[in-house]
């Protein structure tokens, strides 16, 4: 499993993204709730596709927050919220934040792609490639 604070090169179908992972909230392990927050920064080279990018900051912060709470992941119950924070969502304060879902066999990565293209509608074109994307991942568990 990724360490926390590890930038690392992903190699995809579509090129090559440099990702890092950082736990962001750990108080709430203080508090014994069982929740995380992980930031996960990813560059995304040439990298355009939404499914790709959602998809390694799910992955990747799922495995920091497991890691980080020794805990054993449990993807038909764990539960996900995503905060995606990229210059180019203009129309959105330059955020965008999805409902909490399962994190399941690609049940959550599928809902947030399904919202995303919802919430993308407005007709504003969002180049994910430009810059950098900033995912807020919170994990319950």
């Amino acid at each position: 499993m990724p360490s926390t604070n590890a930038p690392r090169n992903i190699a995809t179908t579509a090129g090559n993204i440099s990702l890092e992972t950082e736990i962001i909230d750990s108080q709430h392990r203080a508090r014994q709730i069982p929740l995380v927050d992980v930031r996960v920064t990813i560059l995304p080279g040439n990298v355009k596709s939404p499914e790709i990018l959602f998809k390694h900051a799910l992955q990747e912060g799922y495995a920091a927050a497991t890691n980080f709470l020794n805990l054993p992941p449990m993807p038909n119950s764990d539960t996900v919220r995503m905060l995606i924070k990229h210059d180019d969502l203009i129309s959105h304060n330059h955020m965008w934040s999805s409902s909490t879902n399962t994190i399941g066999n690609g049940a959550a990565l599928n809902k947030l792609l399904e919202d995303w293209e919802n919430a993308m509608q407005s007709g504003e074109e969002v180049d994910l490639s430009s810059g950098s994307i900033e995912f807020i991942c919170q994990y319950i568990y």
